[in-house]
């Protein structure tokens, strides 16, 4: 998730390097153009920016702590790695200077992302108890993600600061080939829970409840980012780093 609020935060700052009556091709091609670039950055990392190498990703750990009022989780993962996430297919890319807010379209699509990670985790999803202890590894074919930004001036125009007003996501994804072991430390189970989450996977991800948790998330990250950032040092962010 920390890749796509970024990979916001900087097509954000292309945004501003426009003149206010560009045309629609020129500012399809900026957006293009710094997506394309975005992806030798997934590869490389980059120190300047604080991203780290994500294609491929590895991890020794990761830990997560879930405490909503649905969701309450702790996990860890151990040896993560991730593959694909550079590799995606750039369906659309535009935006819109309309002050003092700029509106953002980007529409992505991956033909394969796939992962794996042994896994310790225990915590309830409504009222039903999860745990397990194991290992997991999948594939996601055809993981399509679209986001509509609105971004607003607060402060004025030179001084300052990018607040997001809007942010509406949709995802969808074509297959999931996925197989867990350990779920309640049992393996039968987990084999046909395996099939059921793979078989389900396309239609919950569409799911409008799931699009609205990440838009949430997402906005909250990006409002963070620009808090304290102006024009000026959005400008040099991205002049200096891609």
């Amino acid at each position: 998730m920390k890749l796509v609020v970024f990979g916001l935060i900087l097509i954000c700052c292309n945004v501003w390097a426009a003149e206010k009556n560009v045309t629609d091709k020129y500012a399809s091609d900026l957006i293009e153009g710094f997506l394309k670039r975005f992806k030798d950055v997934l590869k490389t990392g980059s120190d300047k920016i604080g991203i780290p190498v994500l294609d491929p990703y590895n991890s020794d750990k990761l830990e997560f702590n879930v405490n909503e009022e649905t969701i309450k989780l702790d996990a860890l993962l151990t040896n993560v790695k991730v593959n694909g996430l550079s590799e995606y297919d750039i369906i659309n890319g535009d935006f819109k200077l309309d002050l003092p807010n700029v509106l953002l379209n980007v529409q992505l699509s991956w033909p394969r992302i796939s992962a794996s990670t042994g896994y310790r985790m225990n915590g309830k999803i409504d009222m039903f108890e999860i745990y397990g202890d194991g290992g997991i590894k999948f594939a996601a074919r055809g993981l399509a993600f679209k986001a509509n930004v609105t971004l607003e001036i607060e402060g004025g125009i030179i001084k300052g600061y990018l607040k997001v007003k809007d942010i509406k996501l949709e995802l969808s994804l074509t297959s999931l080939d996925l197989t867990a072991t350990g779920l309640y430390n049992n393996e039968e189970l987990s084999r046909i829970l395996s099939a059921i989450i793979s078989d389900m996977a396309p239609q919950l991800i569409g799911e409008e409840i799931i699009a609205d948790k990440i838009s949430l998330f997402v906005g909250n990250q990006l409002d963070s980012f620009l808090a304290n950032k102006t024009l000026s040092d959005l400008l040099d962010l991205i002049s200096n780093t891609i």
